[in-house]
């Protein structure tokens, strides 16, 4: 069977272009970071990707806005022949077998299954578009819709056993497509994570009723390493032994899911997770990667909603002003409470407009960051002291003191009483 296949641009705004399909697949949409990229409005930054299972060329979506159409029919998934149409965004791809040309067989353009009449269906998906985002009445059965709809199975290896699906050897590349969608009459949360398989990485936020919306995109390609380790754990999590579709019972005026598609390599799995318990497997890798994306993006807490954040962020400060209170309970409550205030700023960089008790908060972090020099140079100087008489057993209680005050281990403060201590005790040993 031939798989030689080029898709050849019949309409929309690069009518005319044709992209051969290469052996490892190729992404598509609107940034230049696909091996297919148009200039279509309409199209998601990573639309669809086209790839070969068994010798065959596939299509999948890539959660993409406007979806992704085979002869007129939205698919998720979808396996291709010669003559098929692919519609995405404002342009119709044909699908071409240049094998089949080659050796004089006869390429079916399928006239006989569907015109261009689908061009419509997509202005209509706009025009709903449109009204999802301003009647918010009708938004949570739209969205609820969306994830319920069109959900093809991914294919299952018939053992069910867990296999590595990088071999030995070799490093197979990498894409992620990850959306965590929160809804109620009152607010839309949605969440999107892409990471190309060029090691690009790109957050998205929407907050609707808070007005928030957040764009982050990595400024370099994530370290390879990184790209292997992240690889790794994903395999061996049992992701891909998952089912493609966990749903629960509808709650009222709520809903949330989370939609979670891998591909490495040729290998694609998409798993959907509505309105229950996440499996163990899935909720490792989501939190893995949301993980992964704050690390890279250097952006805390990003994938929560906004009252979520308050939220957190009003926990934070409340417990920083409770270890302050409790700063002669225990000798490490006061470093604690500067670290709790410090999360409840970086819980707020992104919410809009701030919450009054912030401010509160940052006055509370210098109050507590001042106490906690204080005592530092305090018990500093009273150690100091201790060493020049050469009073041991006093220095060394002094300067465990100072390590229960700076309890954090990387804090550079830390590491110099830490230092100073084993030359204290080992003195002490000395004397025995």
């Amino acid at each position: 069977m031939s798989t030689t296949y080029r898709l050849v641009v019949e309409s929309g705004p690069e009518e005319g272009k044709s992209f051969p399909v290469p052996a490892k697949g190729c992404g598509l949409g609107r940034s230049s970071h696909n091996d297919i990229a148009l200039g279509d409005e309409q199209l998601s930054r990573l639309h669809c990707r086209f790839h070969f299972r068994d010798g065959k060329l596939w299509v999948t979506d890539l959660a993409s806005a406007n979806g992704t159409l085979v002869d007129g029919v939205e698919q998720v998934e979808c396996e291709l022949q010669a003559g098929n149409r692919v519609t995405v965004g404002d342009s119709v791809l044909l699908v071409v077998d240049e094998g089949a040309a080659a050796n004089g067989g006869a390429i079916d353009l399928g006239l006989a299954s569907v015109s261009h009449r689908e061009e419509p269906q997509a202005g209509e998906r706009r025009i709903k578009r449109t009204l999802i985002w301003s009647i918010a009445s009708f938004v949570i059965l739209i969205v609820a819709a969306l994830f319920v709809r069109n959900l093809i199975e991914a294919p299952v290896t018939g053992s069910g056993e867990i296999r590595s699906l990088t071999p030995a050897g070799q490093t197979e590349s990498l894409q992620l497509y990850y959306e965590k969608l929160e809804c109620s009459a009152e607010n839309i949360f949605r969440y999107e994570l892409h990471l190309s398989d060029q090691g690009q990485l790109a957050v998205k936020i929407d907050d609707i009723g808070q007005q928030r919306h957040v764009r982050r995109e990595a400024p370099a390609a994530v370290d390879p390493q990184l790209i292997r380790e992240l690889v790794a754990e994903i395999e061996q999590s049992g992701f891909y032994a998952l089912d493609p579709r966990y749903e629960g019972i509808a709650i009222p005026n709520a809903h949330i899911g989370y939609k979670l598609t891998v591909v490495l390599g040729s290998n694609v799995r998409e798993v959907r997770v509505i309105n229950r318990n996440e499996p163990e497997a899935f909720r490792m890798v989501r939190e893995r990667i949301e993980t992964f994306a704050r690390n890279e993006l250097g952006l805390w807490a990003i994938e929560f909603s906004h009252e979520k954040l308050e939220q957190m962020a009003q926990e934070a400060y409340l417990l920083g002003s409770k270890l302050v209170r409790e700063k002669d309970i225990q000798t490490g409550n006061l470093y604690r409470a500067t670290q709790s205030f410090r999360e409840c700023e970086h819980y707020l960089e992104t919410v809009e407009p701030k919450p009054v008790f912030l401010s509160e908060a940052l006055l509370a972090l210098r109050a507590a960051n001042e106490m906690l020099e204080e005592r530092y140079k305090d018990l500093n100087l009273s150690a100091d002291r201790a060493i020049n008489l050469k009073d041991w057993p006093i220095a060394a209680d002094h300067l465990r003191q100072l390590l229960e005050l700076i309890p954090d281990r990387t804090d550079a403060r830390h590491k110099d009483v830490e230092r100073r201590l084993l030359d204290v005790e080992s003195r002490i040993r000395n004397r025995r």
